[in-house]
């Protein structure tokens, strides 16, 4: 009898475990993807060190990969290229090799350095302006692309002489609570403590076509509308999702139509997934098997792409 009792203590104490380990990688994919959409977040880092002390060997593994992930995000590792280099060795699937790519893209010195322009000399004297039109000063001076998130929409008042831009742009940023980032080239000013996403998906090769150049001065106007001139202009197939209804202001020259997206979609918590060279545009908290699309207008699409979503669709 008690052998069949210890028995039975045995199975259920592998049974408790097991459950409790399936529930903890749950937990844990649903961080890694808030991660990787939303961006590093001290919620997000604090439950990573949690689970990174798991007796699930095999959580406690995706724990560590993802908290140093984050940790790189944030800046907080002292020699990047080393620590990159470590965490490709301790990939351990074909996905954690993926995210190595895309934060090897994210961290790469050359998207990071300042532009030359932003060193310019400046005096400027501004009341009662609206935030988007003082930013575009600020970057025809450095000659270069900024863009603003949605969240700012204040007026503002600046008078500052004989100052270079970068100067100018933190002393904006110190007197009404903002941050800024540099990627890929382009600026983002936002609200301090925001978590910017990351809207694109550097594992998939972009279009050639998305080096062109190109030139976009608009305010308050339709962000469909605008997609839909990228999208002409690319001869490529942008599909918005029925929730992306914002207007929005930009002011990019010479920016590429890469750049272009990756920065509207920034300011706009927006995000968007390739599919065959169809790019679905979306709301960055929206799960890809639940969205909705809406066609702009499919020009380009041939045959075989189209023979291929009807096959798709009806699985």
């Amino acid at each position: 009898m008690k052998k069949l009792a210890l028995i039975s203590l045995l199975f259920l104490s592998v049974f408790v475990l097991q459950a409790r380990a399936q529930h903890q990688q749950s937990d844990l994919n649903s961080l890694i993807r808030n991660l990787w959409i939303n961006g590093p977040a001290e919620n997000i880092e604090n439950a990573l060190e949690s689970l990174s002390a798991s007796k699930d060997p095999e959580t406690a593994q995706k724990a560590k990969f993802h908290l140093t992930c984050l940790q790189l995000m944030k800046g907080k590792k002292q020699d990047a290229q080393k620590t990159l280099e470590k965490l490709a060795n301790a990939a351990s699937s074909n996905q954690q090799k993926e995210f190595v790519a895309k934060l090897r893209k994210m961290l790469d010195p050359e998207i990071q350095e300042l532009p030359e322009g932003f060193n310019n000399k400046i005096s400027i004297s501004v009341k009662s302006i609206d935030f988007h039109d003082a930013v575009k000063m600020l970057a025809q001076k450095a000659n270069a692309n900024i863009a603003v998130h949605k969240d700012i929409i204040q007026k503002i008042e600046l008078k500052l002489d004989n100052v270079t831009v970068i100067q100018a742009i933190d002393s904006l940023c110190k007197a009404y609570d903002l941050d800024y980032v540099l990627r890929n080239k382009i600026m983002t000013i936002f609200p301090k403590g925001k978590n910017l996403a990351f809207p694109g998906d550097s594992n998939k090769k972009m279009p050639a076509s998305f080096q062109k150049k190109i030139t976009l001065d608009f305010k308050n106007a339709d962000i469909r509308g605008i997609l839909k001139i990228i999208a002409k202009g690319t001869n490529t197939n942008i599909v918005v999702h029925k929730d992306v209804i914002a207007k929005t202001s930009i002011s990019f020259k010479d920016a590429t139509v890469e750049q272009a997206l990756n920065a509207i979609c920034t300011v706009e918590d927006l995000r968007y997934e390739q599919n065959d060279n169809i790019f679905v545009v979306m709301p960055v908290d929206t799960e890809r098997e639940n969205y909705v699309k809406q066609e702009i207008k499919l020009d380009f699409l041939n045959p075989k792409t189209a023979a291929k979503i009807v096959i798709s669709n009806a699985q």
